[in-house]
């Protein structure tokens, strides 16, 4: 889900001239709160702290319906310009997904999944429900208008850090501490985990490379 995620992400910051966009990384304890919602098979936004983005398919297994779900939340870039403000209900349900996906801030991701007989909420059954969580969490509203997503220029020319290959935006990494060595090796998965070998081998790359850069 981290791959798809900066796909969208990277092609966004390319083609439309992204100067901020934080390259999105996984993040254990969003995806247990994604993966508790997700278990209730219930099609409704939590209250909680995060950004989240829901989806249902009755896609023929749970790869294609994370694929589904992230390309379905970006398609909504048809119904959005970033040239006009966007303040009503009807505009905000139109692009709140997509908004969600490509907020800039927004550099931390967890998802669930959970394949449920029946999906409270809609006329769907066998289908499998899909949450994912964003931190911080996007779509802020001043003054009853949503704030723009990003902002307009050359890709990473506003990182507070420094600019990956994809265009993306990361934070210079801080010297570990015991905490955060022994909080890894704690964390726990949620109970379906949606990362696929490609996220995992990305996150490994990742690591090596902020290694590096400590040294």
């Amino acid at each position: 889900m981290t791959r798809l995620h900066n796909e969208f992400r990277s092609k966004t910051a390319k083609e439309n001239g992204a100067a901020d966009m934080m390259k999105m990384k996984w993040d254990y304890t969003a995806a247990n709160v994604a993966q508790k919602w997700a278990d209730q098979c219930e099609f409704k936004h939590s209250t909680n702290k995060y950004g989240e983005n829901l989806f249902v398919t009755t896609a023929q297994d749970v790869y294609k319906a994370m694929d589904q779900s992230v390309n379905s939340w970006f398609n909504e870039v048809r119904f959005y310009n970033y040239n006009y403000d966007c303040y009503s209900d009807s505009c905000f349900k139109k692009v709140g997904h997509y908004t969600q996906l490509v907020w800039a801030k927004t550099s931390l991701l967890g998802c669930g999944i959970r394949k449920c007989n029946k999906v409270i909420g809609t006329v769907m059954s066998n289908a499998y429900l899909v949450v994912c969580n964003y931190s911080p969490a996007g779509n802020i509203m001043k003054n009853k208008i949503l704030n723009k997503p990003y902002t307009k220029g050359k890709p990473c020319s506003k990182c507070p850090g420094y600019c990956t290959s994809e265009s993306l935006c990361r934070k210079i990494p801080a010297k570990r501490t015991l905490y955060d060595l022994l909080s890894r090796i704690t964390d726990t998965k949620s109970d379906w985990n949606v990362e696929n070998e490609e996220d995992l081998e990305d996150q490994r790359k990742e690591r090596r490379n902020e290694e590096k850069e400590e040294d």
